[in-house]
């Protein structure tokens, strides 16, 4: 069974991160997620703090939590918490395109597959265009700690596509 690496930048609540992890379930997963909405962050590292690490479960699988950034959750996984190197990092559900040069250097989410590549795994991120009034309403949801549940087929068809994607990459290395 192939080793795939789940990271997400809008939290271990976000509804993007939940189905992309039922999308890929079929994969032994490891998932480090921030604890908060670390959208447009880039590449940033902790320095100077300790970061807290703790466990939860989401959709019954277990995930490890990281009060810092996407980049950390990246590092800190590949380590100190996965006993092998993966076979692919998977970075999203993002909620929200990053579809432009500087939404891409801005967004945590492609940073997190470049902190992968960086520590010698390849990577791909996934995010999804949303309208104004959906973004607001799940980053508000999220923030508040509220169930996202009624969120998740927003992002539905991009777990159908993240999982044709990721397979084809773990099929044709």
């Amino acid at each position: 069974m192939k080793n795939v690496f789940v990271v997400n930048d809008d939290s271990i609540r976000s509804p993007g991160l939940s189905v992309l992890i039922k999308s890929l379930e079929k994969y032994n997963l490891t998932i480090v997620s921030t604890e908060h909405i670390r959208s447009w962050t880039s590449k940033a590292i902790t320095v100077n703090k300790y970061v807290k690490l703790k466990e939860e479960f989401i959709d019954n699988h277990k995930a490890y939590v990281i009060d810092g950034f996407p980049a950390d959750c990246v590092n800190i996984g590949l380590n100190h918490i996965v006993k092998e190197k993966p076979d692919l990092l998977v970075s999203g559900i993002n909620i929200g395109e990053n579809a432009t040069v500087g939404w891409l250097l801005s967004s945590a989410t492609v940073a997190a597959t470049i902190e992968g590549a960086i520590c010698g795994v390849k990577g791909i991120a996934f995010s999804q265009q949303l309208s104004n009034e959906d973004y607001d309403e799940i980053t508000k949801c999220v923030k508040g700690r509220q169930p996202v549940e009624k969120y998740e087929k927003i992002f539905r068809l991009s777990g159908k596509v993240s999982k044709i994607i990721t397979d084809y990459v773990l099929e044709n290395n």
